[in-house]
């Protein structure tokens, strides 16, 4: 069911890339297609270009980012998908060069899974499915899994002979060799923000389409997070700061951004979403050390000198309802035992 409710909230990513959040990549799609596609009621879902890296018995999908594609190159394959598709009565459509759509006239009655937990993955264990009484939509009828199946390998067949394709390996690069289906539902099905909801933060720092794309639709404002704490007024996301100021500067002013002394700042940290699946751990390791260095200890000392309350909250279903609380009065603790689970607190 979670996960049902995710896919529908992943539709909204099309609306968040077309005509909000100027900071992320520039959008593809005519602006005012784009708008008359919001406007109807039809059935879309991510499209969204992936290579396949296939071995024996398994195919492992990489992400659209390791594709590196060009404006150019994404529209010249989805005009090639789309002229062998619009006789089905579908349309595939380029909202930005790694992220693509493809709209149906009626609903379809499919579950997939979402590319951020395909990554790294075997495919072939993970493709369209029907869904489960217990994960009936209520939006389509029967089970629509095979027509999608059908569709990913007619996919298939017309990029490997896509001339764009060769020229790409010629050039010693990744193939655009499928497309990952995800996040399928009707822009019509998404209800609107609520007029004084009970807790919102006031200010959102993140880089993933969805966060963004959410915290537009509550009418908050969304901003890109930068690679560490110090370095955000060097790369102008920051302001009131100069290239090298320390830590603390940079946190006052994260924190002078939000208005009110009691707002609340959302910061997402979804580098290591990536390379959870991999079984490579070191590029996660990597990454997870800048994340503490960057952001995690300045924001855990400046919670011990009592500059700021922090709350960290995993943000998955694995990690429950927990939310790991630090405040000035933590360090005072002494007798508790060097476990992070003895600083929960349930939301």
């Amino acid at each position: 069911a979670n996960r049902l409710r995710r896919d529908a909230l992943l539709v909204r990513q099309l609306q968040q890339r077309l005509l909000a959040c100027e900071h992320l990549s520039a959008p593809l799609l005519d602006r005012g297609r784009a708008e008359t596609l919001l406007q109807t009621d039809a059935w879309l879902q991510h499209a969204d270009p992936v290579h396949l890296r296939v071995d024996m018995d398994h195919a492992i999908l990489l992400p659209p980012r390791e594709l590196d594609l060009g404006p150019r190159e994404a529209e010249a394959f989805c005009q090639a998908l789309q002229a062998h598709f619009a006789e089905d009565g579908l349309e595939l459509l380029p909202a930005t060069p790694s992220q693509w759509f493809v709209f149906s006239h009626s609903p379809q009655a499919i579950v997939t899974t979402p590319l951020e937990d395909a990554i790294g993955r075997n495919v072939n264990f993970i493709l369209p499915r029907a869904a489960t009484r217990a994960e009936g939509r209520g939006d389509g009828n029967g089970d629509d899994s095979a027509r999608w199946k059908q569709f990913l390998n007619e996919s298939q067949m017309l990029l490997f002979s896509h001339a764009g394709n060769q020229r790409r390996e010629a050039g010693g690069q990744l193939a655009v060799n499928s497309l990952w289906l995800h996040g399928g539902g009707r822009l019509g099905d998404w209800p609107p923000p609520p007029a004084k909801p009970a807790s919102r933060p006031a200010l959102v720092f993140a880089d993933d389409a969805f966060s963004c794309g959410l915290a537009c639709h509550h009418g908050v404002s969304a901003r890109p997070l930068p690679p560490r704490l110090d370095q955000g007024a060097a790369q102008g996301h920051l302001p009131g700061n100069v290239p090298g100021d320390a830590p603390g500067d940079a946190l006052e002013a994260l924190i002078g951004q939000c208005p009110g002394g009691e707002a609340v700042t959302l910061l997402v940290f979804d580098a290591l979403m990536p390379w959870r699946h991999y079984s490579d751990t070191q590029p996660w390791r990597a990454r997870l050390e800048d994340l503490y260095h960057g952001w995690l200890q300045p924001l855990i000392q400046a919670a011990a000198q009592g500059k700021i309350r922090l709350a960290l909250s995993p943000g998955t279903s694995a990690g429950g309802l927990k939310n790991y609380s630090f405040r000035r009065s933590s360090r005072w603790r002494f007798w508790r035992r060097a476990r992070i689970e003895d600083y929960v607190s349930q939301f």
